[in-house]
């Protein structure tokens, strides 16, 4: 079933005062039906905005659910206690099926496994949760990996694509070639920055020495996408 985006104008930062414009542009996308995908990355959106949205986005229909809610690369800030509780509000009540919160003022991943408790609660929702960066390679930790493949997921849902979905090729014809990230430390935009950096060499040089390689990859939104 195709997907349709509602995509909220990256120069429009969002808050508690504005998000409701936000809300009724959606919920006019949302009166067709189907799934749709609301893309609030890069809004500006903070903790304490998004605590609400999960209420905010029960009213706006009965009768059809939010297929995927993209909350990245905003400036939500939490630790994973504080975050887990806004999680299971989006996800534990179906609000949403899929939920990506990567690339945001959080922990480190590897801190989650510092407590079992919290580290089962977010692994829980499986691969409806995006935590992690789709464009990493995998590294063969699980514990790791689980991150990269929700975040693959959590694309291919919500927009048909992952940037993940090319490495293979990539690690094929010149392993090791790209170092990958082996951790998720640093700002939204320090992190987006280096992932496309990653992505850029990869392309150009398999690119460069196999032109057949041309068929896996596109340009899209001034970035280079697997």
């Amino acid at each position: 079933m195709a997907t349709s985006v509602y995509a909220n104008p990256q120069e429009r930062h969002l808050d508690s005062k504005n998000i409701s414009i936000a809300l009724d542009e959606l919920k006019r996308e949302l009166r067709f039906g189907g799934r749709v995908t609301c893309n609030l990355s890069s809004s500006g959106l903070t903790l304490d905005c998004v605590r609400g949205l999960p209420d905010q986005l029960r009213s706006l229909s009965a009768n059809v659910r939010l297929y995927a809610l993209d909350l990245s690369l905003n400036r939500i800030t939490a630790n994973w206690e504080e975050l887990l509780p806004i999680v299971r509000d989006f996800l534990g009540t179906k609000t949403v099926e899929y939920l990506d919160l990567s690339l945001n003022y959080l922990p480190a991943l590897e801190t989650l496994q510092q407590s079992d408790v919290l580290l089962r609660g977010y692994v829980s929702y499986g691969d409806r949760l995006s935590l992690g960066v789709d464009g990493n390679f995998l590294t063969g930790d699980q514990e790791y990996d689980r991150w990269i493949l929700g975040a693959r997921k959590f694309k291919r849902e919500a927009y048909g694509y992952s940037s993940g979905d090319g490495w293979l090729q990539v690690d094929l014809v010149y392993s090791g070639s790209v170092p990958a990230q082996q951790n998720l430390k640093g700002t939204p935009d320090q992190l987006h920055a280096n992932k496309l950096e990653h992505e850029s060499a990869a392309l150009h040089s398999l690119v460069k020495s196999h032109p057949e390689g041309k068929t896996y990859f596109k340009e899209a939104n001034g970035g280079l996408y697997f």
